[in-house]
């Protein structure tokens, strides 16, 4: 009887595997101009192969020589050889960047370039040709002097409606809000600030307003006690509070995180604290188990507007690297490169790495 059902559940069991087996293989790659190796019929899941193209073309995102991985059934990336003379992509800082299809871009192909908002190109250029392999002088996007730098942080007030941001373009508009409690000297708990040549125009003076309280009467509104007269300390999510005296609390947030608010918060005499601050998540986390090209290390953080090296595995005859650049939470990371590339600014030419 114990026989019987172990061959039953062998029936049963080994079907299914070799079906997940043969789902998650790929054939040999086909239609490329060149050849690869190891040369076999089909490879299993995570097999990687190296292959060159023939004469007169050249791989898509690498040097002579380039490399793809099997990934559930498909090449990763797709092997590809190109004619020497198209291009591929460029990743222009400060720029909009538009993305090939297929991955590269025909000999003769013109693209336009369009530097983003408060930048303008240093050398004038607004269209590239690709033109026996290479592209024709490539924009330099620079901040324009009307822009203007990162609005300033006024006491008791924060922008809303924007996301961070480190240059903005003349004539734009940046809302700040006071804090709860708070309005400015007319009266409002609202004001914007117009970029102008450069400079901004004037902010806000968020000051602690009695209508807040119900009553115009200043002897209604609250003053500021010792912070002992308020019991425990507000807590802060991912945040640290630090009492340096009796006058307020200092709030600061951990590694990868952004203080929002005001960091010192006061006690009034009718036992009440003033507004807490909270702490935004400020960066980027990348598994690098998900990428067959990344040494494993787990998980790894870069903080927003940062551009961080991850290491790739030892298959190439130099040590290569990924870049990683986190903005605004989302993470990009470029095809394994040595550091000869990264030196030349190359890296992210080469395009950026998928699952």
């Amino acid at each position: 009887m114990w026989l019987r059902c172990l061959r039953f559940a062998l029936l049963v069991w080994i079907p299914g595997m070799l079906h997940a087996q043969i789902a998650e293989r790929c054939r040999a790659p086909s239609q490329i101009a060149g050849y690869f190796l190891p040369l076999e019929e089909f490879y299993a899941h995570e097999a990687t192969i190296h292959y060159a193209c023939n004469n007169k073309h050249k791989p898509v995102g690498e040097g002579w020589w380039a490399t793809s991985t099997c990934q559930n059934g498909k090449w990763v990336p797709k092997p590809q050889c190109i004619d020497e003379f198209d291009c591929l992509p460029l990743n222009i800082p400060n720029a909009e960047n538009t993305k090939s299809l297929n991955g590269w871009y025909e000999v003769g192909h013109i693209l336009d370039i369009k530097c983003d908002g408060g930048y303008i190109s240093k050398n004038n250029v607004t269209e590239i040709e690709c033109t026996a392999g290479t592209w024709s002088e490539v924009p330099d996007c620079e901040k324009s002097k009307t822009a203007c730098s990162v609005p300033t942080n006024y006491p008791n007030a924060v922008i809303t409606g924007h996301k961070y941001q480190e240059v903005f373009a003349e004539n734009s508009k940046v809302q700040y809000q006071c804090r709860d409690g708070y309005a400015t000297e007319d009266q409002t708990t609202t004001k914007y600030i117009i970029c102008k040549n450069g400079q901004w125009t004037e902010g806000p003076k968020c000051k602690l307003s009695s209508s807040s309280y119900g009553s115009k009467d200043d002897s209604s509104v609250p003053s500021f006690t010792t912070i002992d007269k308020c019991g425990e300390f507000p807590v802060v999510a991912d945040g640290v509070v630090h009492q340096d005296n009796l006058r307020f609390l200092r709030y600061e947030c951990v590694n990868f995180y952004k203080l929002v608010g005001s960091a010192e918060v006061a006690c009034y005499s009718d036992g009440t604290w003033s507004a807490v601050p909270s702490c935004r998540a400020n960066y980027c986390s990348v598994n690098t188990a998900d990428y067959v090209d990344l040494v494993n290390h787990g998980l790894a953080f870069v903080t927003n507007g940062e551009t961080k090296r991850l290491y790739c595995k030892d298959k190439w005859r130099y040590e290569n690297f990924a870049l990683v650049e986190c903005n605004d939470g989302t993470a990009k990371i470029s095809q394994c490169c040595n550091i000869y590339q990264i030196n030349l600014g190359l890296c992210w030419s080469l395009g950026l790495m998928t699952h």
